[in-house]
C-alpha cells in the first residue's frame, strides 16, 4: 500500500515538473565579423612595431567612437622600437568619455574585431595577441557591446577557458549565425610518439605547422540580452 501511495505521488511530481514553464532560448544570428584594427609587437622578432599604432577611428551602433592608444616604447639593442607597455582606451571620438580600458605590455599587441546581430547590434571582439615569426597565441579576449549608456564586456578568455577551451591561439569566425572562437597550438606540441595529435589529452587535429584542438561558440539570446556559450569539440 505504502509503495503504490509513494508511485502516485512520485508520478504527480513529475506531471507538475513537466507543466512546468520553460524559458526557451532566442537566438538571433550573428554576421559580418571583420577586422577594423590590428598592432604587431613581435615579440622575439628584431622588427618594429607596426599596424594601427595611433589608434582608429569607429561607428560602433550608430554612435561615433575612437580607439585610442596611449603608448610607451623602448628601443632594443637591436635596434627595432617595440612597446614597452601602455593602454588601449575605447572612447567617445570627441574624447569626453572614457568608457572601457584594456592594459598591455611588452610583446602583446591587439587584433579588433566588429560584428552584428541579426537586429543589427552591434559588437567588438578584442584580442590581446603575442605574435612571433610563425604565428600567435592569445593572451586574452573581450566581446564588448553597449547596454544603456554603458559599454559592458559580455565574454572573455577566462570565461571560454572554464568552459574548456583548450588552445593557445584563438582564431574567430562565424559559422551558423554564432561566433565560433577556434583554438590552435604549435604543431608539435599536439604531435605524440606515436604519430597521432592531442593536447592535454584532447584530440587535435594537425592544420599546416598548427593544430586545432577546440572551440567555443557565442550565440546572442534575445531573451536574456546576452550571449550564451557552448564548447564545440
Amino acid at each position: 500500500m505504502r509503495r503504490g501511495f509513494l508511485q502516485v505521488l512520485c508520478a504527480l511530481f513529475v506531471c507538475v515538473v513537466m507543466a512546468l514553464p520553460v524559458q526557451a532560448v532566442s537566438a538571433s544570428a550573428l554576421s559580418g565579423l571583420h577586422k577594423i584594427m590590428e598592432i604587431d609587437n613581435w615579440g622575439g622578432v628584431i622588427q618594429d612595431a607596426s599596424g594601427d599604432l595611433d589608434g582608429v577611428d569607429l561607428t560602433l551602433n550608430g554612435e561615433a567612437l575612437k580607439l585610442r592608444t596611449d603608448f610607451s616604447y623602448v628601443q632594443c639593442r637591436s635596434g627595432d622600437r617595440h612597446i614597452d607597455h601602455g593602454v588601449m582606451r575605447l572612447m567617445s571620438r570627441d574624447g569626453s568619455k572614457d568608457y572601457l580600458s584594456f592594459p598591455m605590455k611588452y610583446p602583446d599587441g591587439f587584433l579588433v574585431f566588429q560584428f552584428q546581430n541579426a537586429q543589427g547590434k552591434e559588437f567588438l571582439l578584442i584580442q590581446k595577441e603575442y605574435s612571433y615569426a610563425t604565428g600567435r597565441d592569445t593572451h586574452e579576449f573581450w566581446i564588448i557591446g553597449k547596454s544603456g549608456d554603458k559599454y559592458i564586456t559580455y565574454a572573455t578568455l577566462d570565461g571560454a577557458r572554464q568552459m574548456g577551451l583548450l588552445g593557445e591561439s584563438a582564431y574567430p569566425t562565424i559559422r551558423n549565425g554564432e561566433l565560433h572562437i577556434r583554438s590552435y597550438v604549435k604543431g608539435w606540441e599536439a604531435r605524440q610518439d606515436d604519430g597521432h595529435y592531442a593536447y592535454q589529452g584532447h584530440p587535435a587535429h594537425p592544420v599546416g605547422k598548427s593544430a586545432y584542438v577546440n572551440s567555443v561558440a557565442y550565440f546572442w539570446d534575445d531573451n536574456a540580452q546576452w550571449f550564451g556559450v557552448r564548447l564545440v569539440d
